[in-house]
């Protein structure tokens, strides 16, 4: 894992472990195919979990080791649960791994980003903040297939700020640097099938039941890779136009 420089404020002063202390936490990750990195990932999220914590791996069944990695993984630690998802597509995936956590607070992960120190306790500092707070998302940096950051990097501007207004029309809630309140997950689940993509989806959730809230914070690298599930480029408009339908149908469910 590459040094993170300014990140490596990662040692709690005893304020933050007791900030720590007042939430559980669970790790959704959705896996298929992932054996080139998801050991990097599974990693950088486990040296962030405390005891009782969990990382529950869903895996679509695929055509390399992915599912024989996490389960060494688990022998080692009783922490990471991979699980089978019969259920093809990421949206089921991450659904299926969603509905098995059990922590008050549940991060969302990607197979094969890679998680900056700090992430936990500084997400899990904004939830103490404030009771209202429905969910966290923070900021990424973009990398390659070697871990080097890339020259295109996320723009800071104010679709940062999070409305439902905004998740509808450009989505400034990446699932991947996401993390809410476990108990709203009853309220979305399960998921449409026919959602453009499940961050929007739940940001939506979030936004309609609390506050959805952005810190700069950059605790994710975020890899671009040719097997990476979501594009670089945006869809043709008649395939904007109706995903945009598509999540005004679901909105009733949230």
């Amino acid at each position: 894992m590459p040094a993170c420089g300014k990140y490596n404020h990662c040692g709690a002063n005893k304020h933050q472990k007791k900030i720590m202390n007042r939430y559980s936490v669970s790790v959704a990750m959705a896996a298929y195919n992932g054996e080139k990195y998801i050991g990097k990932q599974i990693d950088s999220i486990s040296a962030q979990l405390r005891e009782g914590d969990e990382l529950i791996i869903s895996v679509n069944p695929g055509k390399d080791r992915t599912w024989e990695i996490v389960s060494e993984y688990a022998k080692k630690d009783s922490r990471i649960k991979p699980v089978l998802c019969d259920k093809k597509g990421v949206i089921k995936n991450f659904e299926n791994a969603i509905s098995l956590c059990t922590g008050d607070i549940v991060f969302l992960s990607d197979q094969d980003d890679i998680w900056a120190p700090g992430k936990v306790e500084t997400v899990l500092k904004e939830f103490e903040k404030d009771s209202k707070i429905s969910g966290v998302v923070h900021g990424h940096i973009n990398i390659g297939p070697d871990d080097k950051p890339i020259d295109e990097q996320p723009k800071k501007r104010d679709r940062y700020r999070i409305r439902s207004f905004n998740i509808f029309w450009i989505n400034p809630v990446q699932g991947s640097c996401l993390a809410f309140k476990r108990e709203i997950a009853d309220k979305f689940l399960p998921m449409p099938d026919y959602i453009p993509m499940h961050d929007r989806y739940i940001g939506l959730s979030l936004c309609k039941r609390g506050k959805l809230i952005y810190i700069p914070d950059e605790f994710l690298l975020y890899r671009w890779h040719d097997e990476a599930v979501n594009p670089r480029h945006r869809n043709p408009v008649p395939v904007m136009i109706k995903e945009r339908v598509n999540l005004l149908k679901s909105m009733r469910f949230i």
